[in-house]
Parts: structure tokens; sequence; C-alpha cells
């Protein structure tokens, strides 16, 4: 994951590539992308985390202050969650931005929904590899992770 202003951001036309937002190592993607709300804005009064979930149902709330700004767009980021060392095939299916009050919707390949209060996962560490946000059947992930607001 990596941190930097909006503004860093140029604008470009609409045939332009755009500009790298983030240096990737081999095998990695950027899978998600939030707009986090700065000082002064309409909801800086409301405590903001960045919630993490994984195709094998773990997942964790972080502080959105442990993503502090790497210097500029087009570094290399850092650990934003990390996996289970029995897991082969675990890779990040969110990383949103969410406040205590909302919920997520985790939906699985197979067809299973859940609905659950931010509040009660755990704030973790970005290091941490989080808690069992839904029990998957052999074969199942999760595909899908919704916020709904409060």
């Amino acid at each position: 994951a990596t941190r930097f202003a909006a503004s860093e951001v140029r604008p470009t036309g609409r045939t332009s590539r755009g500009v790298k937002s983030m240096r990737l190592k081999d095998g990695d993607s950027i899978r998600d992308m939030n707009v986090l709300m700065g000082p002064g804005s309409d909801h800086a009064d409301k405590q903001e985390f960045v919630l993490a979930v994984t195709a094998e149902g773990y997942g964790k709330r972080m502080l959105t202050e442990s993503f502090r700004p790497q210097g500029g767009r087009g570094r290399l980021g850092v650990i934003a969650i990390k996996f289970k060392a029995t897991s082969e095939h675990d890779s990040v299916v969110c990383l949103k931005t969410v406040r205590e009050d909302d919920e997520v919707l985790l939906i699985s390949e197979k067809g299973i929904m859940v609905r659950q209060k931010v509040k009660n996962i755990s704030t973790q560490n970005r290091a941490a590899t989080g808690v069992v946000l839904q029990r998957l059947d052999d074969g199942d992930r999760i595909t899908t992770a919704s916020i709904v607001p409060a």
C-alpha cells in the first residue's frame, strides 16, 4: 500500500497513459484504491480506518495513520497485510476506508454472504495477519467485500 496527496497526480488528456501511482514488484498488482479524508473535510470528526480483507476470509482494521505518506507517488509502498504461512494462494480482496459505525458485506464464490459491523473487527498493525471474518468451506473464497455506510 502507498499513500500520497491527490495533488501529486497531474491532470492528463483522455488519450494519455496517466501517471505512475505505485512501483510494483514482479507478481504484484494493484487491487484497490481509496481517497482518505483530510483535515477540514465534512467527515474529519469521525475516525477513519483501513479495512483489509483476504480471499481466504481473514481481515483487520488499521488506523489510517499507519499508512504515512511515502514521499510521493511512484514509490514501492508498504505491507498492508501479512498472509498465513500455510496459505499459498491467498490474496487481497479489498483495502477500503471505513468508519467504526459502518458495516461490511462479504460475498464468497459459492454465494455465501455475511454482513458484520466494522467495530467488531479488531484493529491491528499493518504486519498482522488479521482475524477470521468469514469461515469458508473447502474450495470457497471471498470474491467481494462491500462497505455499507452507516
